[in-house]
């Protein structure tokens, strides 16, 4: 009875794990602060770039009060990229002990295996409506990214530190 009882104690253990596990926010891995680039555009307007397999469909700057601006614009480019399939021209020379050969090979691919990759170019574009408050204390400031979901399970939002103000 005693072993039984283990038993249905692993089998649990094992069920409750695998539940959590498909019930987890994301498989592929989150997007890094790094991912991002941030730029001025006209020396007040923030501009949020990220090349990612996944886009982003709102973008705001958050004042230290909390209010938020929200992006003006915001462009999502779907990129496909290729693997480049070219021909290739090779030589080879060989020799033993019956003779001595040089030949020239061409090759031209007939297709490609290699599934394409699908990403997404989003840029937002941020108006600060206040640079002296901003210069003042953009420490305080923060980007706000919200990357929808794919499935029900993996919808984001991001807080990226705001970036220095130009020179």
């Amino acid at each position: 009875m005693l072993r039984r009882s283990a038993e249905a104690t692993v089998l649990a253990a094992f069920f409750a794990g695998t539940l959590l596990a498909g019930c987890s926010s994301s498989s592929d891995p989150a997007v890094a602060h790094a991912d991002f680039d941030l730029d001025w555009d006209d020396g007040e307007i923030i501009v949020i770039a990220l090349d990612d397999v996944r886009s982003f469909d709102a973008a705001a700057l958050v004042a230290p009060d909390g209010s938020e601006i929200a992006a003006f614009q915001i462009d999502r480019d779907r990129e496909i990229s290729r693997d480049a399939v070219q021909p290739s021209v090779g030589t080879g020379v060989s020799g033993g002990s019956g003779g001595f050969g040089v030949g020239v090979g061409l090759s031209f691919p007939l297709g490609n295996d290699d599934p394409d990759e699908i990403g997404y170019r989003s840029v937002a574009k941020i108006r600060v409506p206040d640079m002296p408050a901003y210069r003042a204390g953009w420490q305080d400031w923060v980007l706000r990214i919200h990357q929808p979901a794919e499935d029900i399970w993996n919808e984001r939002t991001l807080e990226l530190p705001a970036p220095e103000p130009p020179g």
